[in-house]
């Protein structure tokens, strides 16, 4: 059914249980009820009008429902990204620690071998500048 036949369908139950309304004997009169289909049927229509009715409301509380969620979800995909970038500068940065340990800049030994080398130099300077 579409929106518009649904709402359709709505006006004529509240035409029609205004009419039913309108038709009932003032305060004070009793009428004997009706016993025919045609007071079930008004009976039903009411009966049903008061579902939609309720379901109508349960539906306000499901848009707030769906608006939250729909709040989460938004917060929760900012939070993914933001741990996708977190693993990204973790992973580079094993990496990189990684090739520093394969190929350190300068090993240990290769420090004293120049301290020693600087030293010579230094010691070679003061004796050529004393003569």
């Amino acid at each position: 059914m579409s929106k518009q036949s649904k709402s359709a369908n709505l006006g004529d139950i509240k035409r029609h249980l205004r009419s039913q309304a309108s038709e009932q004997p003032p305060e004070g009169k009793t009428v004997s009820p009706q016993l025919g289909p045609e007071n079930e049927m008004s009976q039903d229509i009411a009966n049903i009008y008061t579902m939609l009715k309720k379901i109508s409301d349960d539906m306000g509380g499901i848009e707030d429902i769906c608006r939250t969620t729909t709040s989460v979800e938004s917060k929760l995909s900012a939070l993914i990204t933001q741990i996708g970038d977190v693993e990204k500068r973790v992973e580079f940065l094993k990496e990189t620690e990684n090739e520093q340990q394969r190929n350190p800049p300068a090993s240990t030994c290769e420090l004293n071998q120049l301290k020693d080398k600087v030293e010579d130099m230094e010691n070679r300077n003061r004796r050529n500048y004393n003569l």
